[in-house]
């Protein structure tokens, strides 16, 4: 019987295997070849916890990083705020807030011991620093002077008798002085001051006083975060511009005071890099053009002295030192400045920085605590009574009154 002989399979492809599936219908889909399944996959359930858990560590720690750097920013401005948070400025305490000069005092004000113990702070129903209220109308046998400036006109620091101004009464009794000093005041704003407030008193000399920093304040729209006027010179006059001047640093006044303090906050200054980014970059209040504020500065001294005619009084300006203007000399290209203004205009000018450096340098010190002390003021005012002594202008007013005995008004 023969043998049938049987096929011989035929010998395994050497490809990859093919794996034929059936759909749950029983018919076979189309096989599948290359990779095997489990390299075709995303992965095994223990490659993508790993991934996972590797993701939320680096998180974590990257959000760790995150909330230390803003604890330890924000422990930064904490301390910063400890140890030099400022008090409210003294100059709150007794002014409001003003569309036109930014801050005025607030009139019938009584301040028992503002600066100190005993050291009281006064004025009166017109808003000025004295203790008695001022007819429309001078005195016949007065000379009305308003002292027009700062708080070293001001009297910071010194009881209401005691300031510059009010001890000039004491050196003439024809003298009769009505105190308009304000802190933080610049040029433009005593300017604006006298010219909305101080014409509708009859006067017969305009002390218009300024020690060198107002004249950086003219370029400034903020002194210590409180809005300010801003004086600029288009075409041949000035023109005022941001006012009414915004109110919104009189709402929390402690925050405008000590806002520089949360620049430790990293938070900020992104928003600040941001912002510089998107808002078009304002000139720098820090570094004033020195030419644009003596064009300012020269505007003011001639619309001074227009109204000062018309008032049918005399001018007179008055550099005040400080003490960094013993040794010093920054003012002196300032003070030049308005000796060049005074001499092609015809006004007076009055420096008492010379008087000072002539002092030997143990008498200097008492003369200051930041401003003027009580001894200072009696130096600035014995200065300054010297100095209008010499001008005929006065000589000849002080002169007039003292031949009058009658109180009467003129």
């Amino acid at each position: 019987m023969a043998l049938r002989q049987m096929p011989v399979p035929a010998p395994a492809s050497p490809r990859a295997s093919v794996i034929e599936y059936h759909a749950p219908d029983g018919s076979a889909e189309r096989p599948r070849q290359g990779c095997p399944q489990s390299m075709r996959d995303a992965g095994s359930p223990k490659e993508t916890g790993f991934v996972r858990s590797l993701l939320i560590i680096v998180g974590m720690t990257l959000l760790f990083l995150v909330l230390l750097e803003g604890i330890c920013s924000l422990a930064l401005t904490v301390n910063e705020l400890a140890r030099h948070s400022r008090r409210p400025l003294a100059e709150r305490s007794h002014t409001r807030y003003d569309p036109l000069l930014g801050w005025s005092n607030i009139p019938n004000l009584a301040l028992a011991s503002l600066y100190g113990p005993g050291i009281d702070f006064r004025t009166n129903s017109q808003g000025v620093r004295n203790d008695r209220d001022f007819d429309a109308v001078v005195p016949r046998d007065k000379v009305r002077a308003l002292c027009v400036g700062d708080s070293f006109t001001l009297g910071y620091g010194v009881d209401n008798e005691q300031p510059w101004c009010q001890i000039l009464t004491t050196l003439d009794g024809h003298l009769e002085t009505v105190n308009m000093g304000q802190g933080g005041y610049g040029l433009d704003q005593s300017y604006l001051w006298y010219t909305r407030d101080g014409v509708r008193l009859r006067h017969d000399l305009v002390i218009f006083a300024f020690i060198t920093e107002d004249f950086f304040r003219v370029a400034r729209d903020t002194f210590a975060g409180y809005g300010k006027p801003v004086l600029k010179v288009v075409g041949n006059r000035l023109v005022t511009t941001n006012v009414p001047v915004p109110r919104r640093a009189y709402y929390l006044p402690w925050l405008t005071q000590n806002a520089r303090l949360f620049n430790q906050l990293k938070v900020l200054e992104v928003l600040e890099r941001v912002l510089a980014r998107v808002v078009p970059e304002r000139g720098s209040a820090a570094d004033p053009d020195p030419g644009q504020i003596r064009d300012v500065a020269s505007r003011i001294f001639e619309e001074l002295q227009r109204t000062a005619e018309q008032q049918h009084a005399v001018l007179v300006l008055v550099h005040l030192p400080v003490l960094e203007d013993y040794e010093g000399r920054a003012s002196d290209p300032w003070r030049e400045f308005v000796r060049g203004e005074s001499t092609r205009r015809g006004i007076p000018f009055l420096e008492v920085a010379d008087d000072l450096r002539r002092l030997p340098a143990d008498r200097v010190g008492p003369l200051f605590n930041e401003h003027y002390t009580v001894e200072g003021n009696r130096f600035v005012a014995q200065a300054i009574y010297s100095k209008l002594r010499a001008l005929p202008p006065v000589v000849s007013r002080l002169s007039l009154v003292s031949g009058r005995a009658s109180p009467t008004s003129r």
